[in-house]
């Protein structure tokens, strides 16, 4: 009895590698285990941390890395805000956007700074 366990994904790539070959496999593998970043409205929504955080949660449950930008402290310049965000999303491959992401001017310079370097690009269902 092998004492190697594998997980669920693990086994299902096998399984597709046998029924499909190596270009499927590369195909399921391409969207897995991305760092994702999330962009949404700050100001004006006092509810962004719980909806950033469920955001967060289904990312990760989904196998990603996740930027999830609430964690910076209050009270800080808007600029610092916004300088420390760019950074992030410059690690990332993805920015995922909230379904408010178009009512903040941050949200809206993200995803323009996104679309220019060529980041792949995921909206939040309504």
């Amino acid at each position: 009895r092998s004492t190697t366990s594998i997980t669920k994904f693990q086994l299902t790539v096998l399984m597709v590698l046998q029924q499909a070959g190596k270009q499927a496999c590369l195909q399921i593998l391409e969207g897995y285990n991305m760092k994702i970043y999330i962009a949404g409205k700050f100001t004006g929504n006092p509810n962004y941390k719980e909806q950033f955080a469920a955001a967060e949660k289904k990312l990760k449950a989904e196998g990603h890395q996740v930027i999830n930008p609430t964690w910076k402290p209050e009270g800080l310049p808007y600029k610092q805000y916004i300088d420390m965000g760019l950074m992030e999303l410059q690690q990332c491959d993805v920015i995922y956007l909230l379904s408010d992401w178009k009512d903040s001017k941050g949200a809206r310079m993200e995803y323009i700074y996104a679309l220019t370097v060529g980041l792949k690009e995921r909206r939040e269902k309504a």
